[in-house]
């Protein structure tokens, strides 16, 4: 049997295979939530365009540092990198889940004080519908 490729001793390709699912999934994961944050931020289109265009910015700014990290092959280098950058990120990411989060709180407050007013919009249409027929009543006995 042939291994993983001419260097490795590995009997299966399972364990691989995993990794790069496991990779794909965290990839697709950051992505969409990315894109859900930006979407808290503003209701805006024109915004949401700018907030995308900012973060493509960026991840084409890092494929473009990965490509020039990759052409050293070192792979030791690659992996202190990665490990910097989820370092550095892990802080900023919590100051971004916070801000949204009272963001959404807020809108959140915001929604329940225009939902209470429209119901009691609602009940006082209904009590004035309800005084209607009971004027109708009494006028038609």
């Amino acid at each position: 049997r042939q291994a993983l490729d001419f260097a490795g001793h590995a009997r299966s390709p399972l364990m691989a295979m995993g990794c790069l699912f496991l990779w794909g999934f965290v990839d697709s994961f950051v992505q969409v939530w990315s894109y859900w944050i930006m979407s808290q931020l503003s209701d805006e289109p024109e915004e949401l365009a700018c907030f995308t265009a900012f973060y493509k910015l960026w991840q084409n700014a890092g494929a473009f540092v990965s490509f020039l990290v990759g052409l050293h092959r070192s792979y030791v280098l690659s992996y202190w990198i990665n490990v910097a950058l989820i370092t550095i990120s892990i802080f900023p990411t919590f100051l971004a889940i916070r801000s949204v989060s009272r963001g959404v709180q807020g809108k959140g407050e915001e929604n329940l004080d225009s939902e209470s007013e429209e119901v009691q919009t609602q009940s006082e249409d209904v009590d004035s519908e309800s005084e209607v027929v009971q004027t109708q009543a009494i006028a038609t006995v």
